[in-house]
């Protein structure tokens, strides 16, 4: 037997331990390819930055990404987003997050927020200036009641105010908090102003919108 195995394998071992010690290199050379497969899939994952959305906010965007082709890969990416309690997790290119970026700051997507800073990270992008005013649930909800009395007589910015306070209000530590980018709080500090809106959110609006001087009541 060991000269047919020396003339057949080249070696003086038995065929059944040849072929044990081919699964066994093979073996080990899947394991070690499989373990250089899943370093290489972390090191593509760390150099794109995770970020994190809120998941009624990811639906909105994600409805309006599937029609807007300046989105990007925004409505292919989200579609397999991971979710984390609620928050929809992504992992997003640097390139990727500067076209989502310009389309978040879009009139009408109106995503200014902490997702927004964080996509504009990812980007290398410096942050779009602005800021959130918080207010009691109970001011929030009558915030809403006069602004929409408003609309129906004689402001016509009302109404849209009123939608965009529902649309972009965040439960925080307790209170809402709406953010909003200067160009916004200015409108919406005009609006409150009009509308006979607490003094307090209107100077924290004004204050964001960059107005030097407090106005007059």
């Amino acid at each position: 037997m060991s000269v047919t195995s020396l003339a057949r394998y080249g070696t003086t071992e038995t065929p059944d331990i040849v072929r044990a010690q081919n699964r066994k290199r093979r073996f080990a050379d899947r394991k070690l390819l499989n373990k250089e497969r899943a370093a290489y899939n972390q090191r593509i994952a760390a150099a794109k930055p995770l970020v994190s959305f809120d998941a009624d906010d990811a639906r909105r965007l994600m409805d309006l990404a599937r029609t807007d082709d300046r989105s990007g890969s925004f409505w292919r990416k989200m579609a397999l987003a991971h979710r984390e309690g609620d928050q929809m997790q992504v992992r997003v290119e640097p390139e990727a997050a500067k076209v989502w970026a310009a389309w978040m700051r879009l009139p009408g997507v109106d995503a200014f927020g902490p997702t927004l800073t964080q996509v504009e990270a990812a980007a290398g992008l410096k942050p779009s200036k602005g800021a959130a005013i918080a207010l009691h649930i109970n001011d929030f909800l009558a915030t809403l009641v006069a602004l929409e009395a408003d609309a129906a007589a004689s402001i016509p910015d009302a109404g849209p105010a009123a939608n965009f306070l529902r649309l972009k209000a965040c439960f925080e530590r307790g209170l809402i908090h709406v953010y909003v980018t200067p160009a916004r709080a200015a409108r919406l500090a005009d609006v409150f102003a009009a509308a006979g809106i607490a003094r307090t959110h209107i100077v924290a609006l004004d204050r964001i919108a960059g107005r030097p001087e407090p106005r007059a009541f």
